[in-house]
């Protein structure tokens, strides 16, 4: 690991978990993204991916990047192509292994559990995105100095994280007793996965050699409804849950305004209906542990209590 540069394309909350792991074992990334700013007191590297040439100067010595960078996601379908080939044509010709985050959106709908090496089939525009991106990457392996492996969560948690059905909003309105909105069936078992697991398996993949060229799966959580969920969040504090869903109509009209509700009235399919999502080959392959889902909700918990606090003083 320490003869390698360490590089974390993105800085969201799993670009900045990757660097948190990293740094744990006395190892020192670079976090990239485009502006520049840093990010919770991390020094950042301006770097525009979609420009190869660009990216490859930060690419001159043995490299291990982590793509976790990603786009609005009312805008992936424009950009997200224009990354996957900066990346791309940035690598080549150098000594590079990949780890691209990503997520269940290229499988489609599922009547059991996601497990690695099912196929592609992705049903909505956004799925057909993924699948491009992961195709565009994945077909480097192989290719003289890359290596690429894929590692995909199910639904996000974890400190800081924002942009989920379980984010830090939703862990603040439950836990003061406030109405909580959901998407879908608050009955239907979903999966979750939480950021800190997300991050140490995309670090410790690249450990092995035997990870790359395949498609993994994060330690993660199933079998959970979002009604059980909150009722695990609720139970941390003092209120009862008051929980209401988001209907159909009231998604239409929330996207009128709000480009990220419009774009999620295709991915309904995955809050409407139950699955699963399958984590045991790569936990057993690897030894890659996880953190019990009580623990990771209390800290979830604790974390967007933080945050509120700070943010008020």
């Amino acid at each position: 690991m320490k003869s390698r540069n360490h590089v974390v394309l993105g800085t969201g909350v799993l670009g900045l978990a990757v660097a948190r792991y990293l740094a744990d074992q006395g190892t020192t990334a670079l976090l990239v993204n485009r502006s520049g700013t840093p990010a919770d007191d991390w020094p950042v590297h301006a770097c525009d991916a979609s420009d190869p040439k660009a990216l490859a100067k930060v690419l001159t010595r043995p490299t291990t990047l982590y793509v976790c960078a990603a786009p609005p996601y009312w805008r992936w379908e424009s950009e997200f192509p224009l990354l996957a080939e900066g990346i791309a044509r940035a690598v080549t010709g150098g000594d590079v292994d990949i780890i691209l985050a990503d997520n269940v959106y290229a499988y489609g709908p599922c009547a059991g559990a996601f497990r690695e090496g099912d196929p592609a089939r992705p049903c909505s525009r956004k799925g057909q995105v993924r699948q491009a991106v992961t195709e565009r990457l994945m077909g480097l392996h192989g290719q003289p100095g890359l290596r690429v492996a894929v590692v995909r969560g199910a639904t996000f948690f974890g400190p800081g994280v924002e942009q989920s059905s379980v984010g830090q909003a939703v862990f603040n309105s439950t836990l003061d007793g406030k109405t909580t909105w959901i998407l879908g069936d608050p009955h239907a078992a979903q999966a979750y996965t939480y950021v800190p697991d997300f991050a140490a398996a995309m670090v410790e993949l690249a450990r092995h050699s035997s990870s790359f060229g395949h498609v993994w799966h994060a330690p993660s959580h199933s079998a959970a409804s979002q009604l059980a969920f909150l009722e695990t969040v609720s139970g941390l504090g003092e209120h009862p849950l008051k929980l209401r869903t988001v209907g159909p109509l009231m998604m239409r009209c929330l996207g009128l305004f709000n480009p990220a509700m419009r774009e999620l009235q295709e991915m309904m399919y995955l809050y409407d209906k139950p699955w699963a999502f399958s984590s045991e080959l790569t936990q057993s392959t690897f030894g890659i542990a996880r953190t019990p889902f009580a623990t990771a909700i209390a800290n979830t918990a604790a974390s967007a209590r933080a945050a509120r606090t700070l943010a008020m003083n």
